[in-house]
C-alpha cells in the first residue's frame, strides 16, 4: 500500500529528531524566562541552564548518536519500505 523509499523514511526520521529538539529548546526557554521573572539574578538559574546544556550535550554525542545511527541501519535494511 504506502511503499516508499529509504530516502524518505531517512528524511521524516530527520525531521522527528530535529522537531522534538525545536520543542525541547522552546519550552526550555519558556521556563528560563518564567523562572528569571519570577526571581531576576538569580545565579541557580544560570547555573540550571549551563548543567541542563552540558548533560544535553553529553546525552546528544553517547545515547542520541547511537541510537539514530541504529535507526538509519534498519532502515536501510528495508526490503520493502513502507511508511
Amino acid at each position: 500500500m504506502f511503499n516508499s523509499s529509504t530516502r524518505l523514511l531517512k528524511l521524516l526520521a530527520s525531521l522527528v529528531w530535529y522537531s522534538g529538539a525545536v520543542v525541547l529548546a522552546f519550552k526550555s526557554s519558556k521556563l528560563l524566562i518564567e523562572a528569571h521573572s519570577i526571581n531576576p539574578g538569580l545565579l541557580w538559574i544560570w547555573l540550571a541552564v549551563l548543567a541542563g546544556l552540558m548533560i544535553g550535550l553529553i546525552k546528544a554525542k553517547y545515547l542520541f548518536t547511537r541510537l539514530c545511527i541504529k535507526n538509519l541501519k534498519r532502515i536501510d535494511s528495508l526490503k520493502q519500505p513502507k511508511l
